[in-house]
């Protein structure tokens, strides 16, 4: 089974937001993981967000690592996160896989049929006019299959003048293109606070919870759309 202590991992984080620092150190504490800070690129929009993925998948290919670990700050363990994560990396041995998404944000149906795992790159249901897409980019695994491909959200073919957020160039290029998968239920979500790029503040622990049992699975407790409650139970 893949050892994840033997993967480096790397955070984006701002170097203004010494507040999300704090936390996300306090969540690779509860993981008993160290992790690599990388100094988030400031452009003040999406933008930046997207080529600071882009940034490390270039320091991943530089180094010849065979997986790298990207963490967005406000990232936040589920309270079940350990033992669900161990057995999905258990599944992913017998798969060929290119990126394990520990939690997409879900806003369309996708097709779970049992299991740990739920393929991201389908088939899935048809969307209906409500439907959006399989986005976040809060944390994932990937191996050198997609170094190069991150690198593409530059690209005219598939992002015409950077119009596009990195999780929507994902939603409609990496996920249908490479083997994708993520966990039956979210390993993280994302914690309360005011966003940097969307210039608010939004729940979106509960919209990710919520969207997971309306869309893949309705097996999370009810409980853990609270996320006061789940910091209580992870204590």
């Amino acid at each position: 089974m893949l050892d994840l202590n033997k993967i480096d991992k790397y955070v984006i984080n701002l170097k203004s937001r010494t507040d999300r620092l704090e936390h996300i150190q306090n969540e690779f504490r509860h993981m008993d993981w160290s992790f690599n800070l990388f100094e988030a690129i400031d452009t003040g929009s999406y933008e930046g967000c997207a080529l600071s993925h882009i940034k490390i998948s270039e320091i991943a290919k530089d180094r010849g690592l065979d997986y790298v670990m990207v963490f967005e700050d406000d990232c936040f363990f589920m309270p079940y996160a350990k033992d669900l994560l161990r057995d999905c990396l258990k599944d992913l041995d017998s798969l060929d896989w290119d990126l394990f998404h520990l939690a997409p944000s879900i806003h369309r149906p996708l097709t779970y049929d049992g299991g740990n795992l739920v393929n991201l790159s389908g088939p899935h249901p048809p969307k209906n006019e409500n439907h959006r897409g399989i986005y976040g980019t809060s944390a994932f695994i990937y191996k050198p299959s997609l170094y190069d491909e991150f690198q593409k959200w530059n690209s005219y073919d598939h992002n015409p003048a950077r119009q596009k957020p990195i999780d929507v160039f994902c939603d409609e290029y990496i996920y249908p293109n490479f083997k994708c998968y993520c966990p039956k239920l979210p390993i993280v979500t994302q914690k309360m606070d005011h966003s940097t790029v969307n210039n608010g503040v939004w729940n979106t622990h509960y919209i990710m919870t919520y969207n997971w049992k309306s869309y893949i699975n309705n097996d999370l407790p009810n409980p853990y759309l609270d996320y006061n409650r789940c910091l209580q139970d992870r204590k």
